[in-house]
């Protein structure tokens, strides 16, 4: 392991999670090295607890100052939001929720890094996560500070972290470390290595912090309405609160019901699969409800369009192409298919399932509400007329 060449760097901001590997950087670079180090830690809406934790971890280890960014509204106003208008579930099995907050990580980074006059962005992903992909490209296109990857450069082990770490007086147990190391944010919460590693066994009970098992969910099922206004959601059950408001509820109560919990395996930008427990009550529900509101408003040929284009959204955003061009093109129809979603969808949440058992709106493409214009437009004096005015419904429909 070849730690001199980092040397050269006079003051890095560490992007610190607490847990081992970031630990390890901490005191090392400090220590070993004589390396100024900066920390930031981020609160998108997890566990204040955790965020207690790190903050006095990164201080005890040696760092120069630490900064911790409250950032869950911007997080969610400006990352979660196009997340649900894109139904960003990836593989169509659960939603996206680390990989949404990557780049905003990198965009307050790079920018307090420059503030502070930092040669180096530090990180502790290494060549074996998406993480590496997604923090790296982001601070690519966003900043010129070189990029510092100890970790993924040296393929450290955890057990080199935790010996040398131990040596020093400090312990980090793995229980503590899986602990801090899971992902924690408003929009989901990932859990990954561990006992997850069999994939033939059972999750423990006790890894789940957001939802409840379906043993211990109500015998009274929760009924909500969730009204949109262009795509986005905007009343709970006749209440018009902010959006960073209805996730916060719909956890609760979606994770009160057993709601969101998902046992998946994640691709690998390097090919490998790796299995990971996600819990997103809210995500959940927000974007099933979007979806059925969707197939209630949008015309058919305009949902095969929508979903080949969320896939692709969805696979940029995973895959740590959030600042492509590709990106923003793609909101641009995504936008514009949110133009006419406006309506209410109604809820029903019980022992760990999500039930539409309602939807209404305006620009609903239903037999009632086409049988006007059917009487009044599309009555020809032919079979092969009445045919091919039926089969324009839709692009008149969606011309008006």
């Amino acid at each position: 392991m070849n730690f001199e060449k980092y040397k050269k760097y006079k003051k890095i901001l560490l992007l610190y999670s607490g847990g081992l590997d970031t630990s390890f950087l901490l005191k090392y670079f400090s220590t070993e090295l004589g390396v100024e180090v900066l920390t930031v830690a981020f609160d998108l809406g997890g566990c204040k607890n955790e965020t207690d934790v790190i903050e006095q971890r990164a201080m005890a280890l040696g760092s120069k100052k630490h900064f911790n960014i409250k950032a869950d509204k911007i997080f969610v106003d400006e990352y979660c939001s196009l997340a649900i208008k894109a139904n960003a579930l990836f593989k169509n099995r659960h939603p996206l929720s680390s990989s949404l907050s990557r780049p905003l990580m990198a965009k307050i980074s790079a920018d307090i890094a420059k503030q502070n006059n930092c040669d180096g962005i530090m990180h502790g992903s290494n060549g074996w996560q998406n993480n590496s992909a997604r923090f790296d490209t982001a601070i690519l296109c966003l900043s010129d500070i070189k990029i510092v990857e100890p970790v993924m450069e040296n393929n450290l082990s955890r057990e080199y972290e935790y010996d040398y770490l131990k040596k020093h007086g400090i312990e980090i147990g793995k229980k503590e470390d899986n602990l801090l190391s899971s992902d924690n944010n408003i929009w989901g919460r990932e859990i990954e290595d561990g006992m997850l590693e069999n994939m033939y066994s059972e999750p423990d009970e006790n890894i789940y912090k957001l939802t409840s098992d379906i043993n211990s969910t109500p015998n009274i099922p929760a009924y909500y309405e969730i009204e949109f206004r262009n795509g986005l959601p905007i009343k709970l059950n006749g209440l018009e609160i902010s959006l960073l408001d209805i996730i916060k509820h719909l956890n609760y109560i979606g994770g009160k019901h057993g709601v969101g919990r998902h046992d998946a395996l994640e691709d690998k930008i390097i090919g490998y699969k790796m299995r990971e427990i996600h819990e997103s009550p809210a995500a959940t529900i927000l974007i099933y409800a979007h979806q059925d509101l969707e197939q209630l408003v949008l015309p058919q040929r305009t949902l095969k369009i929508k979903n080949i284009i969320d896939t692709e959204w969805t696979e940029l955003a995973c895959f740590g192409l959030w600042y492509h061009p590709a990106r923003k093109q793609l909101d641009a129809y995504i936008e514009k298919t949110s133009e006419l979603l406006n309506g209410t969808v109604r809820i029903k949440l019980f022992k760990s399932n999500i039930k539409i058992v309602g939807r209404k709106s305006k620009h609903a493409l239903i037999a009632t509400k086409l049988k006007n214009i059917n009487e009044t437009k599309f009555v020809g004096s032919s079979p092969n007329r009445n045919f091919y005015d039926f089969y324009a419904y839709e692009s008149v429909i969606g011309s008006n």
